[in-house]
């Protein structure tokens, strides 16, 4: 069984691996794992890695397709790698993938919630959001929620307050505070009194930035992160929504679930309630 993936080291990707590695023990399975990176931009040496998967090695393939970027039109080696997953059984994560069985976990139903948790619970009306990679379509997704939610609380958008990350990981979180802060000219706890993050990662860094600055969380400025991961540190209170994890195919309409990790969990990372 193949695992091919981006990353099995930062975020969620860990968690993956632990569970799709525990998975494999349990049923006596072989597991050849391909964290190649994303597609794009082309030419990561790494990449290389994905020239080795194909039938000859495999009897079936695991395929988190929303980190590679697929479909990627235009790309030579991912049009490679596509052909050689269409002659394998693959279970395709995040993003149908031609005619292979797709899992779809639904990033904007977690997202519209934990924002409407930071609003409704603990009141907070000028709410920043740091987005993942403009390409990556879980990110997307996290942000249209974001935008959607505040609308559904009627709490004006303020698009100034929106800044991407280049990609998820280290300091990408802090890189998109400093255009935030530093460019941008906001003040923490004035202009924007809470951040949404697109994944723990960013999160947790957006948190370093902030402490860093000398500003209170959640005090001054709550943050909030999404997947749960194990970069989330300890003292944050963990929120979840868990409804169960279902596979549809990509002929159906989406399955909407407020997961995104392989157990079938989501959490949003939320400040406790402002001491009275």
């Amino acid at each position: 069984m193949g695992l091919v993936t981006a990353n099995i080291h930062l975020g969620v990707g860990a968690t993956l691996w632990s569970g799709v590695l525990a998975a494999a023990e349990r049923n006596d399975v072989n597991l050849v794992c391909f964290p190649g990176g994303p597609l794009r931009p082309a030419g990561a040496p790494r990449a290389a890695l994905y020239d080795l998967v194909g039938p000859g090695r495999l009897d079936g393939v695991i395929c988190w397709t929303s980190t590679l970027g697929l479909p990627a039109p235009g790309d030579e080696r991912a049009a490679r790698l596509v052909e050689r997953l269409g002659e394998l059984p693959v279970v395709s994560l995040n993003r149908a993938l031609e005619d292979h069985e797709t899992l779809r976990l639904d990033s904007y139903a977690g997202m519209r919630a934990a924002v409407g948790h930071l609003v409704g619970e603990h009141g907070r009306r000028r709410l920043a959001c740091v987005r993942g990679p403009l390409a990556n379509p879980v990110p997307r997704d996290r942000h249209r929620a974001y935008a959607d939610a505040l609308a559904r609380h009627r709490v004006p958008r303020d698009r100034s307050l929106v800044v991407a990350a280049t990609d998820f990981g280290g300091r990408a979180g802090a890189a998109a505070m400093r255009v935030l802060v530093d460019v941008r000219g906001m003040l923490p706890g004035r202009d924007f009194d809470a951040v949404v993050a697109c994944s723990d990662v960013l999160a947790a860094d957006v948190l370093r930035f902030l402490t860093g600055r000398g500003v209170r969380v959640p005090e001054d400025v709550a943050v909030v992160g999404f997947n749960d991961s194990p970069e989330a540190p300890p003292p944050w209170r963990c929120w979840r929504r868990t409804p169960p994890a279902c596979s549809s195919s990509p002929a159906t309409s989406p399955t909407r679930t407020a997961s995104t990790s392989p157990r079938g969990r989501a959490a949003a990372r939320a400040a406790p309630t402002r001491p009275s």
